[in-house]
């Protein structure tokens, strides 16, 4: 067994949704719609490094995938999660209230970088929420993923916090704990 050694740093990004942000235009003519449970093959040819059981297990564990498409083709997605979010990779959980959401595993395919889609696809998906009655959007982003760090904020994300730490097999030493007004964790 490989003991989880490393220093694993992620900003803590919140974006209130009343009002909603702005829509950002993508320089595609994007459509944009949440993920039926049918069309999950399509999400894995979108997004290989995701098996079609761990994104069935996303849709069964109550996340929601939001996409965009250009016609019939999956050009950028993001999950959401309403409710405790198991963080498997930082051994956490993040508890959310009611009128919060977790933002997660975004992604837009390389040949449609550069387009505007992920930001279009966010800013939609944060109005579609606070339409669903939530007045925040949650993202917790790698420190070292600047294509993340950049979207979230072009979606208007604003980091209030960091959460670090290093950790030794089963061993956390919390370097930075969140005192954001939002964010609560638990160690999952």
């Amino acid at each position: 067994m490989v003991a989880r050694l490393g220093y694993h740093s992620v900003g803590i990004y919140e974006l209130p949704l009343d009002p909603p942000p702005a829509l950002v235009e993508a320089r595609l003519p994007l459509t944009f719609r949440f993920l039926e449970p049918s069309e999950l093959d399509q999400y894995c040819v979108h997004c290989p490094e995701v098996s079609r059981d761990e994104a069935a297990s996303f849709l069964a564990d109550g996340n929601r995938c939001y996409a965009g498409w250009l016609d019939d083709q999956l050009v950028s997605t993001g999950w959401i999660r309403r409710g405790p979010a198991t963080i498997d990779s930082l051994g956490i959980t993040l508890e959310l209230a009611e009128d919060e959401a977790y933002v997660h595993n975004a992604f837009t395919g390389s040949e449609h970088r550069g387009y505007r889609a992920l930001p279009a696809l966010g800013t939609r998906l944060a109005n579609a929420m606070a339409e669903d009655g939530c007045r925040f959007e949650i993202a917790l982003v790698a420190r070292d993923n600047l294509s993340g760090v950049r979207n979230a904020e072009h979606i208007g994300h604003v980091k209030t916090d960091v959460l670090a730490e290093f950790a030794v097999g089963p061993v956390h030493v919390p370097l930075a704990r969140p005192k954001a007004r939002v964010a609560r964790f638990t160690r999952a």
